[in-house]
């Protein structure tokens, strides 16, 4: 059973608040031995080569394919076991484990706050020489806890090694469920709440924009959501012309600052068939010349795909929970770093993102909030996280140097984790479900 509150969120046509994705707990996975780190509805993660950006976002990726799945073969995707799980003293971790705190919303921003809810989900897995299921890996727990904001009334369940599922509060038996299988599926099945949870993980989204799959006419869809590889950019383009043509006016202006001389991007139908083409206003005759998506730079189609995941119609309608792009200014000029960071701004009023980056040039700017950075490092052979340390901070604020400057100088290490005045800090040590104690 629902409660009042979880039923009048469920029913109010919903989407994800911003932010959506909270906190992110990892212990095991691929560099990051330990990893704790908190949101905001904007997140961008900065760092050197290998230092763990992208293990990052992936964790959060490998609980969406989890759950769209199973874990063996959202494993097995990623090069098996001993690839996955963290390596320290020559060998692989035994286990890992990924926990992820949410926080839920009505699409009426203007609601009271008793209309939220906040949810903690997550699992572990065992490798197979660590269980008896003759499988690459096996889950041996796994915990889902949603609570009504302004209330102590905690719902979910619990799931042991045994594969025995627990109801929450109540303690009573639900269910027996396969080692090779999550239970959250099961749960959504008879619970509306759950179901939520259940939808906005999967909705979760990651993009690697591919100017070659966005070079050639893709069959024509629904258009409303963006692939990860932005193949279907012009289409998508076309849905949001037809439907919220003001922020496609938005788009084009983007596109317009990264491009000199561009006017925008526009979809190109192709009979069954769909793609997109360039805009441009020829400075001698003053007319429009319109380029075919071959014939544009892989830049341009680069920044193309990423406009369209930033304000394709599944986010502005919720759809979309989460955007997360690694390195979004490649292929650009150094010019384009500032539309490009004004599109992720605006962006976040709408959905939440999450962007890993080393650009220094996309951090030059005078309004860049500190608050918005996760320091990615390595330490000890593993990978460390963080908000920008306290020196770092005092720099920042007395406007001796941007963000940019500091990472170009490598004076821009994580802040430790045990520093009272750690913004992670101060936000680990709330009352967030399942904040007290870290997960197995």
């Amino acid at each position: 059973m629902t409660s009042d509150r979880a039923t009048q969120w469920l029913t109010t046509n919903t989407t994800p608040a911003v932010p959506f994705v909270t906190r992110l707990r990892v212990n095991g996975y691929r560099s990051l031995a330990h990893c704790d780190v908190t949101f905001g509805p904007l997140t961008v993660l900065i760092g050197l080569n290998a230092s763990g950006k992208s293990n990052l976002l992936d964790a959060l990726e490998f609980v969406r394919d989890c759950l769209e799945g199973r874990p063996q073969q959202a494993v097995q995707s990623r090069g098996g076991a001993e690839t996955l799980f963290h390596h320290s003293g020559g060998r692989a971790a035994d286990r890992l484990s990924i926990e992820v705190h949410l926080l839920l919303a009505p699409r009426d921003r203007s609601a009271p706050d008793s209309h939220r809810i906040h949810a903690t989900y997550g699992f572990e897995l065992v490798q197979g020489r660590q269980n008896r299921t003759h499988q690459p890996v096996a889950v041996t727990s796994e915990w889902l806890e949603v609570t009504p904001e302004g209330t102590e009334t905690r719902t979910g369940f619990r799931r042991d090694s045994t594969g025995s599922v627990t109801s929450l509060p109540t303690g009573t038996s639900t269910g027996l469920v396969a080692a090779n299988a999550l239970w959250l599926g099961n749960a959504a099945a008879a619970d509306e709440t759950v179901a939520g949870v259940l939808q906005a993980l999967t909705s979760m989204s990651f993009y690697t924009p591919d100017p070659a799959r966005m070079a050639e006419p893709q069959r024509a869809t629904t258009g409303e959501a963006l692939a990860p590889d932005a193949a279907n950019a012009g289409e998508v383009l076309g849905a949001l012309a037809a439907s919220r043509p003001e922020i496609k006016q938005r788009v084009d202006a983007y596109v317009a600052a990264i491009v000199p001389g561009a006017q925008g991007v526009d979809e190109l139908p192709l009979d069954t068939y769909r793609t997109l083409h360039l805009r441009m206003l020829d400075g001698e005759t003053n007319e429009v010349v319109r380029f075919g998506a071959g014939q544009l730079s892989y830049g341009t189609l680069r920044a193309t795909g990423l406009l369209s995941a930033l304000f394709q119609p599944d986010a502005l309608n919720g759809f979309t929970s989460l955007v997360c792009v690694d390195e979004p200014e490649l292929g650009l000029h150094p010019s384009a770093a500032g539309a490009l960071f004004d599109a992720l701004t605006e962006a976040a009023e709408h959905v939440q993102v999450i962007v890993a980056t080393q650009s220094g040039d996309l951090l030059d700017r005078d309004e860049f909030d500190p608050d918005w950075v996760r320091v990615v490092a390595v330490r000890g052979g593993a990978t460390v996280v963080g908000p920008i340390d306290a020196i770092g901070r005092r720099v920042l604020g007395k406007g001796l140097a941007t963000v940019g400057e500091l990472m170009r100088g490598d004076q821009l290490p994580p802040a430790d984790p045990e520093d009272p005045q750690s913004p992670d800090t101060a936000e680990s040590t709330d009352s967030t479900p399942g904040s007290e104690e870290p997960q197995p």
